[in-house]
């Protein structure tokens, strides 16, 4: 397989699952560069995109550079995705601990403003 082929490949691989982002295209790829778009995904989003880079640390050429910065410096796919599954991982963390009303802490309007004696 020639040299172009294989890169052919992968970049078909990564317009579909890896979606690397380029960081000075726009304002949303500089953000998911920087893994700022994962607070605005809900449970669901999070976890497609925990998924999609499972996928693609494990079919990836872990030398692979898609970015060197302003200073030179080489940033590696496989080391970017790892960081962005951990900042996934700790978003899903943070969202399955916030606590959701229960019948048991739940006070009506009533109650809240102290005009009831209980809740049935």
């Amino acid at each position: 397989m020639s040299i172009l082929s294989q890169k052919q490949k992968f970049n078909n691989f990564t317009k579909t699952i890896l979606q690397l982002p380029d960081p000075i295209r726009s304002l949303e790829e500089c953000q998911k560069f920087n893994h700022d778009d994962l607070l605005e995904m809900d449970k669901t989003e999070l976890w497609i995109e925990r998924k999609r880079i499972e996928i693609s640390l494990a079919m990836l050429d872990r030398d692979f550079i898609f970015y060197i910065t302003a200073e030179g410096a080489q940033v590696g796919a496989a080391d970017w995705l790892q960081e962005r599954l951990k900042k996934i991982v700790d978003e899903l963390s943070k969202l399955s601990n916030k606590k959701t009303p229960s019948r048991e802490n739940y006070k009506s309007p009533a109650q809240a403003q102290g005009r009831a004696e209980g809740w049935t």
